[in-house]
């Protein structure tokens, strides 16, 4: 059970009737992983590379113009984000924590679509400073990614959390017009984190001619000058989780994953 343009780009993985399901296909131009050369010498990167996974590629995009109060005052001390910002391979769950494998690591946000419903000018956005991205895969039949961003200020940085609430929040417009059915509407969870970081997550799902529905979870957390943006997309015919405690099927991995993810933001 289980659960792709960033505003204007998405990860699909291919369904293989004889194979596998995969998310559906915006063109005909697959877009595949490069790890950077740090991430082949990485005990993460190369401990994790998944002999067969889906086959993201790109959609036409959705523009959006983030803006930034004139009147925010730069931080004292922003400090740029790390590689110890970004969530390990027990940071991720679906079943259990480690099923996601760690597919690379990189400096920039690549030109790799991120979701369904982020726009892929997130890395230029304004007051940005550095961006390190962390891609996974669920074996088989899932996507995931991680961008750790930070900003000059602490107003930047909840600016650009705020306007990739309102994409994640407003993604049925941008499945419409990418010619997706069967879209589910958007919803919205807060995550418990401990000190002080602002957590949530969306949850939506869609499908292409063909296809299985594509199940997408965008987790955001902004803490001072930093933002998390974690997305899982899977392909499954269906999929079942408990959105709160207690509930009669697993919790969803969303609100675990993103819970450990967000506090490396404070590292």
């Amino acid at each position: 059970m289980i659960a792709v343009v960033v505003a204007g780009a998405i990860y699909l993985l291919i369904v293989d009737a004889t194979k596998r399901s995969g998310v559906p296909a915006m063109t005909a131009q697959p877009i595949t992983a490069t790890p950077t050369a740090s991430d082949t010498s990485s005990p993460e990167a190369s401990s994790a590379s998944p002999s067969a996974g889906p086959t993201p590629s790109a959609s036409p995009r959705v523009s959006r113009s983030p803006t930034r109060s004139p009147s925010a005052a730069p931080s004292p001390v922003p400090v740029k984000v790390t590689r110890e910002n970004l969530p390990k391979v027990g940071d991720m769950e679906w079943l259990r924590a480690g099923d996601w494998l760690i597919a690379g690591t990189r400096t920039g946000l690549g030109e790799q679509p991120v979701s369904a419903c982020i726009s892929d000018d997130l890395a230029r956005y304004d007051g940005t400073t550095a961006v390190l991205r962390r891609d996974f895969t669920l074996p088989d039949n899932g996507l995931g990614t991680a961008v750790a961003l930070s900003y000059d200020s602490a107003q930047a940085a909840a600016a650009s959390f705020q306007t990739m609430s309102q994409a994640a929040g407003g993604c049925q417009g941008a499945l419409q017009g990418g010619g997706f059915t069967h879209i589910a509407k958007v919803k919205r969870y807060d995550v418990p984190i401990p000190e002080g970081i602002t957590g949530t997550f969306y949850e939506t799902s869609y499908r292409a001619q063909g296809q299985d529905q594509s199940y997408e979870s965008i987790g955001l957390a902004v803490a001072g000058t930093r933002v998390l943006l974690l997305t899982m997309i899977v392909v499954e015919p269906d999929s079942h989780w408990s959105y709160a405690e207690g509930g009669s099927e697993p919790l969803h991995p969303m609100f675990r994953s993103l819970a450990k993810a967000a506090q490396r933001l404070t590292v």
